[in-house]
């Protein structure tokens, strides 16, 4: 049988030797106490970067998440990345789709253009999509219409006002 958790006891599965200055240590725990300690996480994510360092990066089809075990290509072909851990895994890939979708490697977002309005005339917009809303579920479609084009001419003379 194997050696037992040095925490609590219970059969080890996880092995891990350090070297601390000349001499070995040798850490034996169950995969309950390795989770909670982060430290295969840790050190497979420390591999990856000496790894990255040695060899530069590595083909897409290579790279894979340590922590959830998420493949790049599994990425690409889902849409869904597996945990926080992906972004440091993966970013050589990453990198490259958010810059063709957004023209930038950092997300800058889109901002509202600021538009002054007094309060009565955002209580009417806001009653008035309330409306839009109510017609187009109750299928009364000829009022529907009216409301959009109301306000619609409403936020285009608004935006005339502070343009």
């Amino acid at each position: 049988m194997g050696s037992p958790c040095d925490n609590c006891g219970e059969p080890s599965t996880v092995h891990l030797t350090r070297i601390v200055g000349k001499e070995k240590q040798r850490v034996h725990l169950c995969q309950k106490c390795a989770d909670k300690q982060d430290l295969l996480k840790k050190q497979v994510l420390q591999i990856h970067n000496v790894l990255h360092a040695l060899m530069g990066p590595m083909p897409l089809a290579t790279l894979s998440c340590p922590a959830c075990r998420i493949q790049f290509m599994e990425f690409r072909n889902h849409g869904r990345l597996g945990c926080p851990h992906d972004y440091d895994s993966l970013r050589q890939g990453l990198e490259d789709i958010i810059r063709r979708l957004q023209g930038a490697k950092k997300h800058i977002g889109k901002r509202p253009t600021v538009i002054s309005i007094d309060p009565q005339q955002n209580r009417d917009l806001i009653t008035k999509r309330r409306e839009l809303q109510e017609s187009i579920h109750a299928e009364d479609f000829a009022l529907a219409a009216n409301l959009r084009d109301s306000i619609k001419q409403t936020m285009e003379t608004l935006q005339g006002n502070n343009g």
